[in-house]
Parts: C-alpha cells; sequence; structure tokens
C-alpha cells in the first residue's frame, strides 16, 4: 500500500487508512505518477518504470 505523507481525516473509512501509522492511502493513480516519477532517472529509456513492472510475468509480485 502506497501511504501519503500526513495521518488521514478521521472521516476516512478504516480500510483507506494504514493501521500502524494512520496515514491515507495513496489512489493508483497517484501511487502510479509518483513511482514513474521516482523511477525516471533510474530508467536507461529516461521515461520511468510503472507500477507493472514491479510484477512477475506470470502476475506475482516481485519479491
Amino acid at each position: 500500500m502506497f501511504v501519503t505523507a500526513r495521518r488521514a481525516p478521521a472521516t476516512t473509512p478504516p480500510a483507506d487508512r494504514c493501521p500502524v501509522t494512520g496515514r491515507g492511502r495513496l489512489s493508483y493513480r497517484r501511487a502510479a505518477e509518483l513511482f514513474t516519477a521516482a523511477t525516471r532517472p533510474l530508467d536507461p529509456s529516461g521515461h520511468g518504470w510503472t507500477l507493472l513492472a514491479l510484477r512477475d510475468r506470470d502476475g506475482t509480485a516481485t519479491p
């Protein structure tokens, strides 16, 4: 789960909050934007990687 830097408002459903830190969950779109921007310097093509790059070809998460 990707979480925000701030605690979630009290009205946020428990499923959308980290039970340990109380931070709110990022939307998939925002997490994808941040991940692509953060990996841009590491990508030889200069585009950055996608969240799908974290998965193996068989659809399971990489270790």
